[in-house]
């Protein structure tokens, strides 16, 4: 069935033709298509309320002040969200996008897939890109098809990756719309890996944040950092450290009981690296100090 054959799309040109419009004409044909009802199992959730409204990554409150029209929940589990726009909107960057990316980042809500529809084309995001993953002009919806059932059916949606991902941490602070310029305390941050990059780069990971709002954060240093950072750390790891990233494979994972906290004063790198599953932006270590007496502090805070 061609949804939009009889749709006259110089409909969109009326400034009267809002959000209510493209919701009724535009988005609900096609989640309908895809396989999503307002009851069952791949359910339609509408304008779903968060209880708390704001994003924090690190200790930076963002406040959610958008809420997407529509929730779209796969067996009991939240995997996507929708939002309509009126037709002159930007949906591909800008405040619109941000207000996406911060409900799907939060902790009530947490899906890895988000969207934004303006009846003219339909966007697509996921976590760990900055750019759309896909971009269907609606006009061309009927014959591209399995390009968006492709990625957000419900049993594309399925996988089981989708709800144990961790986004980054600089990725999504970026995509809510901060600077690149901004600068960090992690204190009592808890480091997992360690990896020797080259001769003259290292970097470690951590995890940032609480157990229902945790980002991963990569860090990058330089050779004579890493003897500051041997020197914070304690020193029944050193010498796996210092063994594990001489030669292959050159880098150590930390299990929960073996990993340690340290702290870390840094900024954003202001490159975004891409590799073959996603983009994450590190930060770049300006000085390390050690954890003294246990006493822990909240991570991330912006300066």
């Amino acid at each position: 069935m061609e949804i939009f054959k009889d749709f006259d799309f110089n409909a969109l040109e009326d400034p009267r033709y809002g959000e209510d419009w493209v919701r009724e004409n535009i988005v609900k044909p096609i989640l309908e298509k895809l396989g999503y009802q307002p009851d069952g199992k791949n359910k339609i959730i509408r304008s779903k309320a968060l209880t708390h409204p704001f994003v924090y990554i690190g200790t930076r409150q963002h406040k959610v002040s958008n809420v997407p029209d529509y929730l779209l929940q796969v067996k009991d589990t939240y995997l996507f969200t929708l939002d309509a726009k009126a037709p002159h909107a930007d949906i591909r960057k800008g405040a619109d996008v941000e207000q996406a990316f911060s409900y799907a980042i939060h902790p009530e809500i947490r899906t890895f897939f988000y969207g934004l529809c303006n009846g003219r084309e339909i966007c697509i995001y996921k976590w760990t890109k900055i750019e759309p993953v896909l971009i269907i002009p609606i006009a061309e919806l009927d014959q591209r098809w399995d390009e968006l059932q492709q990625l957000v059916s419900p049993p594309a949606l399925t996988i089981s990756h989708l709800t144990d991902f961790l986004p980054d941490f600089g990725l999504s602070f970026l995509k809510t719309g901060a600077e690149k310029n901004t600068e960090f305390h992690f204190a009592g941050t808890w480091v997992n890996l360690v990896a020797r990059v080259d001769e003259n780069t290292y970097t470690l990971t951590s995890v940032i944040g609480g157990e229902d709002d945790a980002y991963l954060g990569s860090f990058y240093f330089s050779a004579d950092q890493f003897r500051q950072f041997l020197s914070c750390i304690p020193e029944r790891v050193r010498e796996q450290v210092t063994t594990a990233v001489s030669g292959q494979p050159y880098f150590i994972v930390f299990t929960r009981e073996d990993s340690f906290e340290l702290i870390i004063h840094a900024r954003f790198s202001g490159v975004i690296r891409t590799n073959e599953d996603e983009q994450y932006f590190p930060l770049t270590v300006i000085n390390f100090a050690p954890v003294l007496d246990g006493k822990q502090i909240a991570d991330g805070i912006a300066q």
